[in-house]
């Protein structure tokens, strides 16, 4: 089921209508603990942009959504690019430490 409806034969205007008229009633859920790999699986083979997130007794702890899947995808390059940038730094430290220090160009000439 991939977007809820108004109802056939209803004389409602969106401006009466209620969540409880639109909302979906047969719901896609995820586990807490299932990996993000599954989510964004779940997520894009029944075409939906968020999923409730439930707690291993059935209790919904929270909603998950496209958008906090990108979020998370940008904060990890973002700290693969600072674990990159530091090692780059120690490896031009190591090679300071390995062939002494730059000499001064007046005695390059």
């Amino acid at each position: 089921m991939k977007g809820a409806t108004v109802p056939p034969n209803s004389s409602s205007s969106l401006s009466t209508l209620r969540a409880s008229d639109v909302m979906q009633r047969q719901l896609i859920t995820v586990h807490a603990g299932d990996s993000l790999p599954e989510v964004e699986r779940v997520l894009a083979d029944s075409g939906i942009t968020g999923v409730p997130v439930l707690h291993e007794d059935g209790r919904i702890l929270g909603v998950l959504s496209m958008a906090d899947l990108v979020r998370s995808h940008a904060e990890e390059d973002r700290n693969w690019q600072a674990r990159d940038a530091d090692f780059d730094d120690e490896e031009a430290g190591e090679d300071e430490d390995d062939f002494g220090p730059e000499p001064p160009s007046s005695l390059c000439a």
